[in-house]
């Protein structure tokens, strides 16, 4: 179970910030309950405990945006494929 969304309006790092994920801990926190990090020096990590599954991905590439390169979405889908 992801955070409420009365969770999601407290922490204001800007409009939508929270739209999707929201952040506890130091990680971001997904609506599906999947939650993880995506650090902007070239790596991602995702735990989802309802399919059991972690991915770390590890590059030495920093982001060019705020949000993961596209790579790093590529190997999670992957990797949730695979449970299939």
């Amino acid at each position: 179970m992801g955070p409420t969304p009365a969770q999601k309006s407290h922490g204001g790092l800007g409009p939508d910030f929270f739209k999707g994920p929201s952040w506890g801990y130091g990680q971001s926190v997904l609506d599906s309950g999947a939650y993880g990090w995506d650090g902007g020096f070239g790596t991602t990590w995702l735990v989802d405990p309802t399919c059991d599954l972690t991915v770390i991905v590890l590059t030495q590439r920093m982001f060019e945006t705020s949000e993961a390169p596209r790579v790093h979405r590529d190997i999670q889908a992957a990797a949730y494929a695979a449970l299939s």
